[in-house]
């Protein structure tokens, strides 16, 4: 076993902390132990600090007692054990909400340099990958646990990823480890249990080397995904991109484009904002959005996220409500230009280059039916709505721009449209606008 773990952490000894993932089961257990005797083992190599967390989730009547046995376990070791109580929602699965209150705990647990450390193995891996199968999984999901990916400001390890179950109960009783069983682990109504006491068996019995050929074929499919990304990267270098008003957005590719080879740039494209896409969400999102007429405006919310299609370009938006600066300032925020003008909820005012004396700017809420014109070389009065659709002001963001004048003077719309006579209480100087990080929706 320590010839089989050295190499999965010897990459992390530069970390500051390991944090092993303790909940008291023979796993976690062992994992604990073998890192623990790991510098007895290679004395030359200097380890970082090895400390425990235990997630208390409250939902067995011997919850307190395992959390009692985690903290006795690793007092004789020396090793620091923070026990953390979370409250699962009883919802539709109780294990994904369980999983979910653990790894919210975990991360805001870890910090900087540290790495966490769970006992995941070979078995748990046959395991994923059938659960995931039978939920009808993608390529993403087939890829099934990863052995290492980032969870908060630390990272995350499963170091035992290649180990069998049998090879981690020899361990434990080789070296006399003692541990705690979870009786919810026998209860067939839930889906892994089903799988891992009455499928996986039965598998095994016919076939015995059914834990590493799963193992191949994981290894298969995340070649395959990882191409597919490597694919999809190449073709995103080729689309334009940008970012307005901390709203990013992609030019969509063109509708001769096989659509697989489209939706698998998107959904490249989607994952650094963390939006994933059901195969129903998909097909609703190819005829709601991409397939809608080019003068329309459509939005498809997925969570906390809202796409929206504008002027050939997929834009990635907030899903609540938009931000209005004056909310909170009323009618009108006035300011003299100098520094920053922080609106709550908004952003910062600035302009630049800064003026040498104070000036009188008023920031009013915009109104209907205006009429403009720009302060470009024989310019003519325009509509504004015209104005933003030259500009390619999105409609979802006009609302937001502010009127600004100066010496009641109204000389800017934003800092998308500068008007006829800003050179003359201006000069040179511009406004920009710079969105709160709460304003974007990464």
């Amino acid at each position: 076993m320590i010839g089989r773990l050295y190499p999965q952490v010897s990459a992390h000894t530069d970390a500051v902390r390991w944090v092993v993932g303790l909940s008291g089961g023979v796993d976690s257990v062992v994992l604990l132990h073998l890192l623990h005797t790991l510098p007895q083992h290679f004395p030359d190599i200097s380890f970082p600090k090895l400390c425990a967390i235990h997630v208390n989730h409250q939902l067995q009547p011997l919850a307190g007692d395992w959390q009692h046995f985690c903290e006795s376990l690793c007092e004789p070791y020396n090793i620091p054990c923070e026990s953390v109580c979370v409250t699962v929602d009883n919802g539709a699965s109780l294990e994904a909400n369980a999983r979910e209150a653990r790894y919210r705990a975990f991360e805001a647990h870890l910090t900087g340099g540290d790495v966490l450390m769970l006992a995941h193995h070979q078995g748990d891996q046959a395991e994923t990958f059938l659960y995931r199968l039978m939920r009808g999984a993608g390529l993403r999901g087939l890829a099934s646990i990863q052995q290492h990916r980032t969870i908060g400001s630390g990272c995350l390890l499963r170091p035992l990823l290649g180990s069998s179950k049998q090879a981690i109960l020899d361990w434990a009783q080789m070296h006399q480890l003692s541990w705690v069983d979870d009786p919810s682990n026998g209860d067939l109504v839930f889906d892994r249990n089903y799988l891992r006491h009455s499928v996986l068996p039965t598998i095994r019995q016919r076939w015995p080397a059914a834990d590493s050929q799963i193992e191949r074929a994981i290894s298969h499919v995340s070649e395959a995904h990882s191409l597919l990304d490597v694919m999809a990267d190449e073709d995103l270098s080729l689309l334009d991109q940008g970012r307005e008003y901390g709203e990013p957005w992609l030019l969509l590719p063109a509708n001769d484009v096989d659509w697989m080879r489209r939706k698998n740039i998107l959904r490249r494209y989607l994952d650094q904002f963390d939006v994933v896409l059901t195969d129903t969400q998909w097909r609703a999102f190819k005829n709601d959005l991409v397939d809608a007429a080019n003068d329309a405006v459509p939005e498809f919310v997925v969570g906390q996220c809202c796409l929206r299609r504008y002027r050939g370009r997929l834009y990635v938006t907030s899903a609540s409500q938009n931000a209005d600066p004056f909310l909170v300032w009323g009618d009108s925020i006035n300011w003299n230009g100098q520094g920053e003008l922080d609106i709550p909820g908004f952003g910062t005012l600035l302009l630049r280059p800064q003026p040498k004396h104070p000036l009188d700017i008023s920031l009013r809420r915009r109104e209907g039916g205006l009429s403009l014109r720009t302060d470009a070389p024989n310019a003519r009065r325009k509509p504004l709505k015209r104005i933003f659709q030259e500009a390619f002001v999105p409609p979802w963001q006009r609302d937001r721009l502010p009127l600004i004048y100066v010496d009641g003077e109204l000389v800017a719309v934003g800092d998308r449209v500068r008007l006829q006579g800003a050179a003359q209480k201006l000069g040179s100087a511009e406004f920009e606008i710079q969105p709160s990080p709460n304003y974007s929706p990464t």
